[in-house]
């Protein structure tokens, strides 16, 4: 199974920066986050500080054993760097976000080769990986997603239309937290959160959010972000898919109708090889998905994307601004 990543950042915390003082020429090693700008001034602070021991050096400076030491701290330093700058991967593209796997099933529903497999095609196509599962994922969570800045989302969540929903337009996205009347009342009075339930007759009713909270409530933009949804229905209707459009998703992906969930494991490992390994358009990713796939085998459902302006697009190329 993938390893647990700090939620915060999507890449392991890897850097560190060295300050040299030329005075007393000690090197001090501090944590940084990964973030592009740290690592930047990082850099620049390494080099000219290896520019002023050269002019000691130049003007005649002995090196001591200290001093060697600390020179081979600063070349260590440097290729740490080196490799979070450019990973090794097939396809290396480290000015994006990464990716996230929100894993709202990983309890009733666990996969952890899906997991494995889906982190593994994305870090070989250089993006860094967050995985949230089932308790990570609450009204909270959905809030503030769109401000973590991911590339893409794969959405392993529960959905659903009708029933408790009361609208057979409307998407349900579920979270994990337990239904409750006493909390997020004006947004359930909204219509924006719903409680759901996963099977007809369950006792256990949970949050469910829906488009006007992603309209409305969820804080800050996507980053022209690709999400997969993996739950049921989530293309049937696409005013979800359009909420997230124009909160700042490039294109949303998902099936039109009941799922069954070892068929839409397999869907999505397929179509991010198309994706990202073979670099196919949005339209022939997930058509070539189908080609291999085939339809759900129990439900016959199949993949669809939106909006269709997406098709001849894809993911690294960057969106076509009208």
């Amino acid at each position: 199974m993938g390893t647990y990543v700090n939620t915060e950042s999507w890449m392991w915390r890897k850097t560190c920066a060295i300050r040299i003082h030329a005075e007393t020429s000690v090197a001090l090693l501090y944590p940084l986050s990964c973030n592009d700008n740290y690592k930047k001034v990082t850099l620049i602070i390494i080099l000219k500080n290896m520019a002023k021991m050269n002019r000691k050096y130049a003007r005649g400076f002995t090196m001591k054993k200290e001093h060697w030491a600390i020179v081979i701290i600063v070349l260590i330093g440097i290729l740490v760097l080196a490799y979070v700058f450019y990973p090794s991967s097939d396809h290396v593209h480290p000015s994006l976000n990464g990716a996230a796997i929100v894993d709202q099933l990983s309890v009733s529903q666990p996969n952890e080769t899906f997991v494995q497999e889906a982190t593994d095609v994305l870090e070989r196509a250089g993006l860094g990986v967050d995985y949230y599962p089932a308790e990570k994922v609450t009204v909270e969570f959905y809030r503030h997603l769109p401000e973590k800045g991911y590339k893409l989302i794969i959405m392993r969540v529960h959905s659903s239309t009708g029933e408790l929903i009361d609208d057979p337009e409307s998407l349900a996205l579920f979270t994990y937290e337990k239904y409750s009347e006493k909390k997020y009342v004006i947004e359930q009075l909204s219509g924006k959160i719903s409680p759901v339930q996963v099977f007809s007759g369950d006792e256990q009713l949970y949050f469910g959010i829906r488009e006007g909270f992603v309209s409305s409530s969820m804080k800050g933009e996507f980053n022209n972000t690709t999400i997969i949804f993996m739950g049921c229905s989530a293309l049937s209707a696409t005013r979800m898919s359009q909420s997230f459009v124009e909160r700042g998703a490039r294109v949303c992906i998902g099936c039109n109708g009941l799922i069954s969930a070892p068929y839409i494991d397999e869907v999505v490992i397929q179509l991010l090889h198309h994706l990202l390994i073979d670099n196919q358009t949005f339209g022939d990713a997930v058509n070539h998905t189908l080609e291999d796939m085939g339809t759900d085998p129990q439900y016959g459902s199949e993949p669809l994307f939106y909006p269709e302006e997406a098709a001849d697009e894809t993911f690294w190329a960057p969106a076509q601004v009208p």
